[in-house]
């Protein structure tokens, strides 16, 4: 290809941009995603948030997320977290269970949202519910310290168990805390060491 741009590539890329001009919102986010990466395309990564705008605010949930993460670096736009919270919400409205999440860690935390622990404690337990363990490990982090949720530390050393058992390191190191001390469930020194060395 012509300077080192793949010709295939190319082609797509061409592809992409003429049926995003006509509005078809796949092309316009697979356009952009090839501006984002500099595939078949100079990467541009402002033009390529243009085009990721223009698909989220058309409804689409990949574009919403690209978006959401490139406020929250600053990946070629400016910082802005509230930018990076509606897109999240928009996404996490329309089920993305990812978005539900990174929504949930956006209300704990009040980054681009004031505070709001009971809708955090909301998202958190659906995004669990559909398979995402670090969603376990916030949940029981909320439900431990009694955050938008009635206080439960023996529930919460349940869940922090299950997200270790799943690979969750942070959890991990939580419900070895929990046996050890004995913080809400029987202290186990001998299993808390297992989960400390995991």
């Amino acid at each position: 290809g012509s300077n080192g741009i793949n010709k295939d590539f190319e082609k797509s890329a061409h592809l992409f941009k003429t049926a995003a001009s006509h509005g078809f919102i796949p092309s316009i986010y697979n356009y952009a995603l090839m501006l984002y990466k500099g595939f078949g395309v100079k990467c541009d990564k402002k033009k390529a948030a243009h085009y990721f705008k223009i698909a989220a605010d058309r409804g689409d949930v990949l574009s919403m997320k690209q978006l959401s993460s490139m406020f929250d670096k600053g990946d070629s736009v400016s910082v802005d977290h509230q930018l990076s919270a509606k897109y999240y919400k928009m996404a996490a409205d329309l089920g993305d269970i990812d978005s539900i999440y990174y929504y949930g860690i956006k209300c704990a935390n009040g980054d681009g949202v004031p505070v709001d622990y009971k809708t955090a404690v909301k998202c958190f337990k659906e995004a669990a519910n559909n398979g995402n363990i670090k969603a376990y490990l916030n949940y029981a982090d909320l439900l431990d310290r009694g955050h938008g949720i009635k206080m439960n530390k023996k529930e919460a050393a349940s869940i922090y168990k299950k997200a270790a058992d799943n690979g969750c390191v942070d959890a991990m190191f939580n419900y070895a805390n929990k046996l050890y001390y004995g913080d809400g469930i029987e202290e186990k020194k001998k299993e808390a060491a297992k989960y400390y060395k995991m």
